[in-house]
């Protein structure tokens, strides 16, 4: 018989049998939600930020970003990995002729980021050693607060548009449609010959158009360089 605690005047009686059995799997099933949920805690707050650069000024502000005219001035290459799957991605940038907006030391510039990039996952439809392969091409506009000398430091996010060859399933993880939405928030360094590294999250899904719809992560590696 456990025995009884006492909290002041009240008699309070530890949990046992179900009762503790039930709360230890509530808390894990919350640790679990918790961390499964973290990524799209980052992408949400991703499309805030973005709303409020792009979408305060409403859709007035989309035919000035496509007046701009950019032409491509960089070429990356990016390497990136995750839990049974790798990517190899080639991209090139179209940096915006104006800034998005100007403070004192720093700039939010812009650019069109159009990319191929080739998965290779090594567990398809959850078989160890099974391999499946996708090649993905898309085009992501991405905001970038930067000195304003335009070496340095950066910090980036942004939200595209991406369409896979084929269904991913791998891993016991699943995207029920081609189309997906892809975003990413990294930092990196301009160096002064205009070369770039950096490293970013990325995140694949389909804004739950259709389920089932997983989630895929991705850790990058991203190498620049001026054309």
């Amino acid at each position: 018989m456990p025995r009884k605690a006492m909290v002041g005047s009240v008699k309070i009686a530890p949990l046992c049998g179900r009762g503790a059995r039930r709360v230890a799997v509530a808390e894990t099933a919350a640790t679990c939600l918790l961390r499964s949920r973290a990524i799209m805690s980052v992408s949400k707050f991703l499309c805030r930020v973005l709303c409020s650069f792009l979408g305060a000024g409403g859709l007035g502000l989309l035919p000035a970003l496509a007046m701009a005219a950019p032409q491509l001035d960089h070429i990356s290459l990016e390497a990136g990995t995750n839990s049974k799957i790798r990517m190899l991605r080639v991209a090139v940038q179209a940096h915006w002729h104006d800034p998005v907006a100007t403070f004192e030391r720093m700039r939010l510039t812009g650019h069109w980021d159009t990319s191929l990039a080739y998965w290779r996952a090594t567990q398809y439809r959850d078989t160890p050693g099974q391999k499946q392969n996708i090649t993905g091409i898309g085009i992501s506009p991405v905001l970038r607060l930067r000195g304003k000398g335009g070496t340095g430091w950066y910090a980036e996010a942004g939200i595209g548009i991406y369409l896979l060859s084929r269904h991913y399933d791998n891993d016991g993880n699943k995207l029920s449609t081609r189309l997906q939405f892809g975003e990413q928030i990294g930092f990196g360094y301009v160096f002064s010959n205009k070369w770039e590294a950096g490293l970013k999250i990325q995140h694949f899904s389909n804004g739950s158009l259709k389920r089932p719809n997983n989630g895929v992560n991705f850790l990058l590696v991203k190498v620049s360089r001026p054309l």
